[in-house]
């Protein structure tokens, strides 16, 4: 199926805003994940079980992520970052000031 195709414009993708705005909450994620697990095994359905399995993993890995995240090191990682990159913006003014002085100059 291609995303200009009669039936993706006029079948699939109203059907999935139906059902994507009429679901609460909580349940869109799995309308999102079913409507395009659909959507791709429509035009490749051998990839499917690849899809699925990719999904997963990725689904396992956020919830590791999430049960070892440190939110302290995490806010205090973004106090650092955030430093770093003004003194960077900083730092290419500096250099785009002192080049325009210089072509001034010449």
């Amino acid at each position: 199926m291609v995303f200009s195709s009669i039936p993706f414009l006029f079948f699939f993708f109203p059907l999935f805003l139906i059902l994507y705005y009429i679901v609460p909450f909580k349940i869109k994620n799995y309308i999102l994940l079913i409507f395009s697990l659909v959507f791709y095994a429509w035009g490749e359905p051998v990839y499917i079980f690849l899809m699925i399995f990719s999904s997963f993993i990725n689904y396992l890995a956020g919830l590791l992520i999430d049960k070892f995240d440190n939110k302290k090191k995490r806010k205090q990682s973004q106090k650092s970052h955030t430093k770093l990159k003004i003194n960077q913006v900083r730092k290419v003014l500096r250099v785009v000031l002192n080049s325009h002085k210089h072509l001034q100059a010449v």
